[in-house]
């Protein structure tokens, strides 16, 4: 069994440094070795979190290119990929009337539920049974090691990366390369929106007024990470996510500081002022 879980697509959403991300698996190995405890306890620790109808958008990772949000919205089944065909055969069968005289046999089975609900209670019949190997975590047969969340959604949700000394390990005991390390982040380092994440977390237990000002270009990236959200369908509830990204309670902080750049709060778009035509129209007429 191989640990290196670059097998299964490289952790990625999207190009650049915002697009980074981590696979499920490996946050829970992390998660063990983080808090010393065993894989069930981790489990546990992983979907209290994607339990939440807000809770981070999860990626199925594909071999080659980049992760795609995956499609919680079906019933799901106790197979390696959710889906009822993939269930399977043994014990009762029930007879489905399908073409042909004889019709088509098909294994009896619950659904375990539909939407988030059914992908977290489909994702700990596997990994959060003490029953079931390790080595589960890194098996090519289940499809829950193509999945993955975002690098920014994982440091904040589960602190990935926040201990310099702790390092995933694959079950077979290679070192992961992909761990994180946080340390403090000034200003002006703010790149992207991880970097701006982990910037603004410094001061998450620090009143408002003691926390420091907004600079344009953070501003601009806040926008930026918005507009990409409502691009990929999930403007609902975005400004509340990005918030608690931040270190803020609610999403009203991220629409003043939007709206007092001159953003739509909606859209993360800076619309174009009067000024800016006539200076293009300058500019094109010279």
């Amino acid at each position: 069994m191989s640990g290196d879980l670059t097998v299964y697509g490289e952790p990625r959403f999207a190009s650049g440094a915002q697009g980074r991300a981590v696979h499920l698996s490996r946050l829970v190995l992390w998660l063990m070795k983080q808090h010393e405890c065993v894989r069930v306890e981790a489990v546990r620790m992983l979907l209290e979190k994607l339990a939440s109808e807000s809770g981070s958008v999860v990626y199925e990772a594909s071999p080659g290119g980049n992760g795609t949000p995956l499609n919680m919205e079906r019933e799901w089944y106790p197979s390696w990929n959710g889906s009822l065909a993939a269930v399977p055969v043994r014990g009762r069968r029930v007879l489905s009337r399908g073409i042909g005289q004889g019709g088509v046999s098909a294994p009896r089975v619950d659904s375990l539920g539909t939407g988030r609900a059914g992908f977290v209670a489909w994702l700990r019949g596997f990994w959060g049974r003490s029953e079931n190997p390790d080595s589960l975590l890194a098996s090519p047969d289940f499809r829950g090691c193509w999945l993955m969340v975002s690098e920014a959604d994982a440091q904040v949700c589960w602190g990935w990366g926040s201990d310099s000394a702790s390092e995933a390990v694959a079950p077979d005991g290679v070192a992961s390369d992909s761990a994180t390390v946080a340390s403090v982040i000034e200003a002006q380092d703010v790149s992207d929106w991880p970097s701006l994440v982990r910037y603004r977390q410094q001061f998450a237990d620090v009143s408002a007024q003691k926390r420091p000002a907004w600079m344009a270009e953070h501003v601009a990236l806040l926008a930026a990470r918005l507009h990409e959200e409502h691009r990929s369908g999930r403007a609902k509830g975005a400004s509340e996510r990005l918030a608690k990204e931040l270190g803020y309670k609610r999403g009203e902080r991220v629409r003043q500081l939007l709206e007092g750049s001159g953003y739509n709060a909606t859209t993360g778009i800076k619309p174009a002022s009067h000024f800016d035509g006539m200076s293009a129209r300058r500019a094109n007429s010279n």
